[in-house]
């Protein structure tokens, strides 16, 4: 088993003058004006196995309300500090480049609800850049608020509150076998 699929490869874009100016040889990850994620998930009372492995299956018993969860997901649209809904920040904090400050504040420009098959959904999150696990958690706390778990005001105070002490965020991530990166967008491609 793969860890790692293509479906599809392109030439990328040439640099552009001032990227290299800035930062020498153009960068896949830096040069990128902005990214779809797309989280699959299925309702059906039995998983289908050949979608095992990029469509995550909602466990047995486990009732979502879609209306709910489908009108959600505009919280999460435009600048927001997504502290609480990243993992390693002390990790990435003290990797960051001396003098340059890490920020966790991220531009999400639009999240969706679509229904792609009966009983089959996908979540597209359209960003400017992601932390490690944020769409992940952003989809974990959607479940918990549809599911009931979670009162859409706490999902809300994770998203503009303080730091969560560590292990002590309500928000649990999505498991990652129904998380593909779509899209990579760049500037004149």
């Amino acid at each position: 088993v793969a860890d790692v699929r293509l479906w599809n490869v392109s030439h990328a874009p040439p640099p552009r003058e001032k990227n290299l100016a800035v930062q020498g040889d153009w960068h896949a990850m830096y040069n990128s004006r902005s990214k779809l994620y797309t989280y699959r998930f299925s309702t059906r009372a039995v998983a289908d196995p050949l979608h095992r492995n990029y469509c995550c299956a909602v466990p047995r018993g486990e009732a979502l309300d879609l209306h709910k969860l489908a009108e959600l997901t505009s919280i999460f649209e435009g600048k927001h500090d997504y502290q609480n809904f990243a993992n390693r920040l002390q990790h990435k904090r003290r990797m960051s480049k001396k003098g340059e400050e890490f920020s966790t504040v991220r531009h999400v420009r639009s999240v969706e609800l679509v229904s792609e098959a009966p009983e089959e959904y996908a979540i597209h999150v359209l960003l400017d850049g992601a932390l490690q696990r944020m769409v992940r958690n952003m989809v974990g706390g959607l479940w918990a608020v549809a599911r009931g778990d979670m009162s859409e005001a706490e999902l809300r105070r994770a998203l503009d509150g303080p730091l969560y002490a560590k292990g002590r965020s309500p928000i649990r991530a999505a498991p990652a076998h129904g998380l593909t990166l779509e899209w990579v967008y760049y500037d004149d491609f």
